[in-house]
């Protein structure tokens, strides 16, 4: 069904029913950006999985709104590719710097120095990291206040 039904009902659609649908203008532009690559063969979502990391990363950015983290994220939870490391996710990054017990740093490159080291598996190495500041072991970047407010919502 989604080689071409998909993006074409999408792309039939028009820009007040998308928008109707709770798109914003952005997405609706997006989502026309993804079903023209879609059905033109310049985008194959169904080969992604054979590409390599970069290539398929290069072909999920060339996408409107996808930018290199998202297309990172893909990879790890939909393609379940095991040795992604994000070093443009700042949570990660604080995560390695508490893991490494690492010196600050003001470029804040802490994945860089240490990532080599869960190779072949930095996603399972990133899901812990993630873990870590979900469980409040890292700083989660948020601020008092959005601690605070987060908490009473409880």
């Amino acid at each position: 069904m989604w080689p071409g039904t998909i993006p074409a009902a999408l792309s039939a659609q028009s820009d007040e029913d998308l928008r109707a649908a709770g798109l914003s203008t952005a997405k609706v532009a997006y989502i026309r950006d993804l079903c023209n690559k879609t059905l033109s063969g310049e985008v194959n979502l169904e080969r992604l999985q054979d590409l390599s990391d970069e290539d398929a990363v290069t072909q999920l950015v060339s996408i409107k709104g996808i930018g290199k983290w998202t297309a990172e994220m893909f990879l790890i939870f939909g393609l379940g590719r095991e040795n992604i490391i994000s070093t443009g996710d700042a949570g990660l990054q604080r995560a390695a710097r508490w893991l490494h017990n690492m010196e600050d740093r003001s470029d804040r490159k802490y994945l860089q120095q240490v990532s080599h080291i869960w190779e072949p598996y930095g996603s399972i190495a990133s899901i812990y990291l993630w873990e870590a500041i979900n469980t409040g072991h890292v700083d989660s970047g948020q601020t008092l206040e959005e601690r605070v407010s987060q908490a009473s919502q409880l």
